[in-house]
């Protein structure tokens, strides 16, 4: 049986040493990401079984992070981790909205965390794709409905895509820089599937987001990127979360 896949997110470099060197004692396999894009790079290529997000880190938090990880197709198990000792009923509010159990305190130590590991991963917290995660992701003004499969820009018609079609316009929407053949291939598809498919599949989704306005994709130097309407920059038109009126 495979082990088990952790990923630790977290700027603390004293923190993702302890955590990897005990997660490889307790028969997991182990990455670590110190900021939320690099774990993004990361899980592009494998997704993992579960995570363990620091809330306070610099340009992406952890609440943020988990958000959009919330949306990603087969979502891993989330464990939000702060080094704060006192309650915190905001942080806790977050960990409900979210559905990842309540927040894991560092200083409890490495016999709790493994715990709180294996009693997550056993689906104490709820399962790992939860249908109470957000039910949209967005970039500019483009937003994937995930239950549906379609997507629509504000006000607009919604189109619906098959769901490789829908992947790989996930896989798009998350970006924050134009994606090589072989991102897309890790993103959207199993290290088996022929580049070439996802070639054929790209001309595809193209081919469907000509009924949306001003929605393309484009080619640079081999490398594909989404061009939405919106105004803002490329760099600035990450996708983000956002959870339905309801879940409230």
């Amino acid at each position: 049986m495979n082990p088990r896949r952790l990923l630790v997110v977290d700027d603390n470099v004293g923190i993702l040493s302890v955590y990897s060197s005990a997660g490889r004692l307790w028969g997991l396999e182990v990455c670590c990401a110190s900021s939320a894009t690099e774990a993004f790079a990361k899980i592009q290529r494998q997704v993992p079984d579960i995570a363990l997000v620091d809330i306070s880190m610099p340009e992406t938090d952890g609440v943020t992070f988990a958000g959009r990880l919330r949306a990603w197709p087969n979502c891993p198990w989330i464990v939000l981790m702060t080094g704060f000792d006192f309650p915190n009923s905001l942080l806790e509010a977050a960990a409900e909205r979210l559905n990842v159990g309540p927040v894991f305190r560092k200083f409890q130590g490495l016999d709790a965390l493994r715990t709180r590991i294996e009693e997550t991963l056993a689906g104490r917290y709820g399962p790992r794709d939860p249908g109470g995660r957000p039910g949209f992701v967005r970039c500019g003004q483009l937003i994937a409905e995930l239950d549906s499969r379609r997507v629509r820009l504000h006000q607009s018609r919604r189109l619906e895509l098959g769901s490789r079609q829908f992947k790989l316009m996930l896989v798009f929407m998350r970006a924050d820089h134009p994606l090589s053949i072989e991102e897309l291939l890790s993103g959207a598809w199993s290290d088996g599937d022929n580049p070439c498919a996802v070639g054929v599949y790209i001309s595809r989704l193209r081919h469907a987001l000509e009924a949306l306005p001003g929605v393309s994709i484009e080619c640079e130097a081999g490398a594909y990127r989404l061009v939405v309407p919106s105004n803002v920059s490329f760099a600035s038109a990450t996708a983000t979360v956002m959870t339905p009126m309801h879940s409230f």
